[in-house]
């Protein structure tokens, strides 16, 4: 930049120096937020009097110092040497309120050997303070510099800055938050918790209880082993569905066959020596005595015979049903040996769902069983369905969190959904009804009276 650019004279009337403090002023008023009220400070100043660099300062209370906009600058490099060294000028300066070209005097005596360094530097800084705002807490100031050649700052310049300040200080008051923490801290607020609490006394609300749940079968066939065995394969998966007739399962057969056909020619080698006896006990009367024995004998075999034919008949189990399969793992069963009864998996009818309820221990109130309870399921929290509790157990047990639960079940007033099996959620119940403040009470009341033991 020429020197000629740099210097720039002043207004050559009072009109033209009104103009441009009404223009400035306007401006800062009309600024749509903070951000442009900053630019316009920084950089549109210069219509008014010339500077090489603005900074605009925030000196809060117990003297930090911040520096949040530099002229020509979109950001401030706030690690840097220079803001550090800036930054610590401003917390020791003196008379903040006061616009005053700065020197030696204008710091604390801990800051001005750093501002006798800061002036002596290259561009050699003529500098102006002008306040702009204050408040209880904070200072925001315009730090104005002149370099090297240029002229120091004219009493008539301090005086037009003067009367720009207090637009800008205007302009900023209007951007600041309308409500502060010392008018939070001046509204009577015990005022108002007292209110809150005697209205809690009469207003009457239901006690709500929030317990997980999922979707069951409501009336599922057990599928369980036919027989003593291995399993070789399951041929269907969780979640499959299966026509009446369909293969589920099938056991290792090839053990099982074998002493199907060795029993076969037990059997067959039984029945050939009763029929020899009888031949024999024709022409002789001492073989009489032999038919009895193995006429027993062929009765043995042919009833071990007929169970393991039996067997063979259900190593294939079929469904006996239409329905949905309900199955943990199905690799799991393959070349497991299983003893006759064993659940292997459930058949159940998607349309026939009810649910489970785990009900923690701390929350089994008595309940409203007239009232229907919400489920909202994990997949879809948007959406309400309505039930109504049927059964609650009598005991606790563990449930799969390790929470001790009451287990109950719930039957759904609209059948114009059907979830599917398994999917889990959490059901809405409703109990008596009690004080409001009781309700926000009851568990920290609860908590308390656990850990004091009173």
């Amino acid at each position: 930049m020429s020197s000629s650019t740099q210097h720039r004279s002043t207004p050559s009337s009072a009109l033209q120096i009104l103009a441009a403090i009404n223009q400035l002023s306007l401006q800062a008023y009309t600024a749509a937020n903070i951000e442009i009220l900053k630019f316009k400070i920084l950089n549109e100043t210069q219509q008014l009097l010339f500077y090489n660099r603005a900074m605009l300062c925030v000196i809060r209370a117990q003297k930090r110092a911040e520096i949040i906009g530099i002229s020509g600058q979109t950001t401030v490099n706030k690690k840097s040497e220079l803001i550090e060294l800036l930054q610590h000028l401003l917390k020791n300066l003196k008379e903040l309120d006061k616009i005053k070209k700065l020197d030696s005097s204008s710091f604390s005596t801990k800051a001005s050997q750093d501002w006798t360094a800061y002036s002596q530097e290259k561009t050699k800084p003529n500098v102006c303070w002008v306040p702009l705002y204050r408040d209880k807490t904070n200072v925001v100031g315009l730090w104005l510099e002149r370099w090297q050649e240029q002229p120091s700052w004219f009493d008539y310049e301090i005086e037009l800055l003067g009367f720009l300040s207090m637009a800008y200080g205007a302009a900023w008051r209007q951007m600041q938050p309308k409500w502060t923490l010392q008018i939070l801290l001046k509204f009577p607020w015990h005022m108002l918790a007292m209110a809150m609490t005697v209205a809690c006394l009469f207003i009457h609300v239901p006690l709500r209880v929030v317990a997980p749940c999922e979707i069951a079968a409501k009336q599922p066939i057990i599928a369980t082993a036919p027989l003593d065995g291995v399993i070789a394969e399951v041929m269907v998966k969780n979640g499959d569905y299966v026509q009446q007739g369909q293969l589920l399962f099938s056991y290792q057969k090839m053990v099982l066959l074998q002493n199907l056909s060795a029993q076969k020619n037990e059997l067959q080698y039984s029945k050939a020596q009763l029929d020899r006896a009888v031949v024999l006990s024709q022409k002789r009367a001492e073989n009489l005595a032999q038919i009895a024995g193995l006429t027993l004998q062929v009765e043995k075999q042919k009833a071990i015979y007929d169970l393991m034919r039996y067997q063979t008949d259900k190593l294939d189990y079929f469904s006996p049903r239409q329905g949905t399969i309900v199955l943990d793992d199905a690799e799991q069963w393959r070349g497991r040996p299983t003893a006759i009864g064993e659940k292997i998996l459930l058949i159940a009818d998607q349309k026939e769902t009810k649910i489970k309820i785990w009900i923690p221990e701390s929350d089994n109130i008595t309940l409203h069983r007239d009232r229907p309870i919400k489920i909202i399921l994990n997949i879809h929290p948007d959406k309400t369905l309505f039930a109504k509790v049927s059964s609650i157990a009598s005991y606790s047990r563990i449930d799969d969190r390790g929470v001790p639960s009451f287990l109950a079940e719930a039957q759904w007033i609209e059948d114009k959904e059907y979830p599917k099996l398994g999917l889990k959620g959490t059901a809405v119940l409703y109990g008596e009804k009690v004080t409001l403040l009781y309700w926000i009470v009851r568990r920290p009341w609860t908590v308390l009276r656990n850990f004091i033991g009173f």
